[in-house]
């Protein structure tokens, strides 16, 4: 309640000409003071302002016993950026008292191992994008889109572009809304490019399920010839749970022994008599 400022305004005279005016920012001015003076004044002697300036009192610095919690929070991971909006204060706030504490600030690295370019490289190849990509390696974007730029601009994916070179390439694979199915992405040098729908405004996918089944009979299917999830699962597409039918097989039927429920059936000779 005693705090004095340069211009010899007390807490006290603060409170009483607020509570007299009932308006900060005009007590400010009565004061010859920064209404924010006021408002954190306010708000460090328990009163919450109304209407359209409410503010809070900003810590300047960390005490004893909050250090400890900043610390632990800063080990797990949570940015200085995330720490000062938790504690409601500037995240320079944060790093001093880090550094005051002898802690390392994380940065965006000025380099990256060779172990991590090849990780770089294959993350995003797999369509994923540099922001994620930094979040895994605990840096910003801009380190990762600087050294995709300098040594392997050719994979860049250009905003506005479509294909590969896409700011929204999910990596050739997605699951359909409506169906459930995974399709995936090929090309017209793929031997199974036959098997593409005809239909206009296929960009070159085709269903994942069908495609594992050709590739593992080396052939391409029929158009009679269609492909059963044994599991059910329609995104499971490892061959061992995919069976090749003839005709529609129908939802939730599997083949198998009728005496012993055995799956494990397959084709066999006749013997002549």
């Amino acid at each position: 309640m005693g705090r004095r400022r340069h211009n010899d305004v007390t807490d006290q005279q603060i409170l009483d000409l607020y509570m007299e005016e009932s308006n900060g920012v005009k007590a400010a001015h009565m004061l010859g003071i920064n209404d924010r003076t006021v408002f954190n004044a306010l708000a460090s002697n328990g009163i919450k302002t109304t209407g359209h300036r409410e503010w809070t009192a900003r810590p300047r610095r960390f005490d004893a016993e909050t250090m400890p919690d900043v610390l632990r929070r800063y080990e797990e991971g949570n940015t200085a950026a995330e720490i000062a909006k938790h504690y409601s204060c500037a995240t320079s706030t944060v790093t001093i008292a880090l550094r005051r504490e002898g802690v390392k600030i994380r940065g965006a690295p000025t380099h990256f191992s060779p172990k991590e370019k090849k990780k770089i490289v294959s993350w995003y190849q797999d369509g994923i994008s540099m922001k994620k990509i930094g979040n895994r390696l605990g840096c910003s974007e801009r380190p990762v889109h600087r050294f995709l730029r300098d040594e392997h601009p050719d994979i860049i994916r250009v905003r506005g572009s479509k294909g590969e070179q896409s700011s929204g390439w999910k990596g050739g694979r997605f699951v359909h809304k409506g169906s459930g199915y995974v399709y995936v992405r090929i090309y017209e040098d793929d031997p199974f490019w036959c098997m593409k729908p005809s239909a206009e405004g296929n960009k070159g996918y085709i269903l994942e399920h069908r495609l594992v089944m050709a590739r593992k009979l080396k052939r391409p299917l029929l158009d009679s010839e269609t492909v059963h999830h044994i599991d059910g699962d329609k995104t499971y597409n490892d061959p061992d749970n995919l069976e090749v039918r003839h005709g529609k097989h129908g939802k939730n039927v599997v083949l198998c022994c009728l005496k012993c429920g055995s799956q494990n059936i397959g084709p066999a000779s006749l013997n002549s008599h």
